[in-house]
Order: structure tokens, then C-alpha cells, then sequence
């Protein structure tokens, strides 16, 4: 489906079409490209059951738990931030060496800025709609034959928890891949995933929220962005794949550790 609702107010221009597009750290070496991590399949309209609108987001956007109002306002901030707070927190409980840390948050900015250009270029590759567009507009016949199955039933007057939807396609999750890029990253320059930490955010003041792994964390970013509205599960799930797997080429072929 073409990307032609992505907010709640109006026909919005898409952002970033050109993102992609970015010369990524990846591409100093020509074998590695972004689209090496592309996630396979965007979604089919028509096959889609009513199940991936109504379990998917629809439920958790009209009739949340406060644990998922909560975490959906949370990991509204910027993951990058995110990460390298985090990364900052547990170095100076562990006493990591300066050029450690220096090459570890080096690290993160690599790849994260690989792992969201990499997921823009898959975005205006698949131009899969947001569950705004799509819950609108579900259904068959009258002004909600948006994509021609009977099985889904849309609702007009529904809104993301956040109104403010990024105007991009759904698939991938940008959030979920920064989740997913930034696990691999300090599970390598840690020397585990299993590390405890507690993080404050900045888009959700006062509440802390604490994790026992990366990966914990990671899929509970890629899990906000379903409690706050903004994008269907299967999103989720392939931008924590695409993010991972860019960051694992970049702990690969960037940033040598010395000795």
C-alpha cells in the first residue's frame, strides 16, 4: 500500500525518502550494502487477517495496561540517547579503561546511524502503511475499502496513543532496529548481555525502569512503538532483526579494539 495517511491530521508529506540513500560506515567496504539486511517481506494487504490490526495494535491502542502506558511514553526519547546513557552508566560502575568507552560509544554511533539507514532504505522499499492508515481504512466496501478483506474491520475515529505518528512507512521499525543495534553493541563491548542496569528517560520524567540484559531492553523498545500506536508487531520484530544483524557487521569491520 502506498504511503498516503501516516498522522492523525491530515495527508502528511513522507519524511526522510531519501535516508537510505546515506553513505553508511557499511559501505566503506563495497561487498557490505544496506540492502544485505533488508528483511524479507513487507506485508500483504489482502492476506492479512483481522487478527495482525486487532491483537496487533488495535487492543493495546484503545485499552492499554498503565505498565504499557507507561513504557509506550518512555522509549518515546531517542534510542541513541538511550544507548549511550546507558553505556556511560555501566563503564563507570565497571571502571571501563577511557579508550574503551571512547571506542564503545564510537561504536554505538556507527551503528545506529547504519542500522537507520539501512531500515529508511527498507521502509521506501516495502511503502507499507502505519496502523493509522491501515485501521482507518480497513475492510471491504464503502469509504473503508482500504485493503479489500472482509475479515478486517476498521475504525475512522481511532488514534495512536501518541497522535504525533511519524509520517514514514511501517516496515520496518526504525526504534526497534536503534533497540536491536544497540544490544549487540554493548553486549560486545561488555562481554555479556546478561547486565544489569536502570535507565531514566527523558521523553517520560520521574519513573526509572530496570533491566537484567540488553536484550530485554531492546525488545521492550521494539514493544513500545506497538503501545504507543505507531506500528504493527511484525514491524517490530524485523526492525530488532535488521538492527542486529547491521550492528553485527559493524562490531565486524569497524573500530579494531587495539591489542
Amino acid at each position: 500500500m502506498p504511503l498516503t495517511v501516516t498522522s492523525s491530521s491530515s495527508n502528511s508529506a513522507a519524511a526522510l525518502p531519501l535516508a537510505g540513500s546515506v553513505p553508511a560506515a557499511l559501505a566503506l567496504d563495497p561487498r557490505r550494502s544496506r540492502g544485505t539486511t533488508r528483511p524479507a517481506g513487507g506485508g500483504s494487504l489482502g492476506a492479512s487477517p483481522a487478527s495482525t490490526i486487532d491483537a496487533g495494535v488495535l487492543g493495546i491502542g484503545s485499552s492499554r495496561s498503565t505498565d504499557q502506558s507507561e513504557l509506550g511514553k518512555f522509549w518515546l526519547e531517542n534510542t541513541n540517547d538511550s544507548w549511550m546513557k546507558i553505556a556511560l552508566q555501566l563503564a563507570a560502575s565497571r571502571q571501563m579503561d577511557g579508550w574503551a568507552l571512547m571506542r564503545t560509544l564510537a561504536l554505538i554511533q556507527v551503528a545506529q546511524a547504519d542500522a537507520y539507514t539501512a531500515c529508511v532504505e527498507s521502509k521506501y522499499f516495502y511503502r507499507f502503511w502505519r496502523p493509522i492508515t491501515a485501521i482507518h481504512l480497513a475492510g471491504t466496501g464503502g469509504v473503508n475499502d482500504g485493503d479489500g478483506n472482509p475479515a478486517t474491520v476498521g475504525d475512522p475515529a481511532w488514534a495512536s496513543f501518541d497522535p504525533v505518528c511519524p509520517p514514514i512507512p511501517d516496515y520496518p521499525s526504525g526504534h526497534a532496529a536503534s533497540g536491536g543495534a544497540g544490544a549487540v553493541v554493548l553486549a560486545q563491548a561488555f562481554g555479556s548481555d546478561a547486565l544489569s542496569f536502570t535507565h531514566q528517560s527523558v521523553s517520560l520524567p520521574g519513573p526509572t525502569r530496570s533491566f537484567t540484559s540488553f536484550s530485554q531492553a531492546q525488545d521492550e523498545i521494539a514493544f513500545s512503538r506497538i503501545c504507543v500506536g505507531y506500528h504493527f508487531r511484525l514491524a517490530t520484530q524485523a526492525g530488532v532483526a535488521q538492527g542486529r544483524a547491521v550492528a553485527a557487521q559493524v562490531m565486524a569491520a569497524q573500530l579494531a579494539a587495539l591489542g
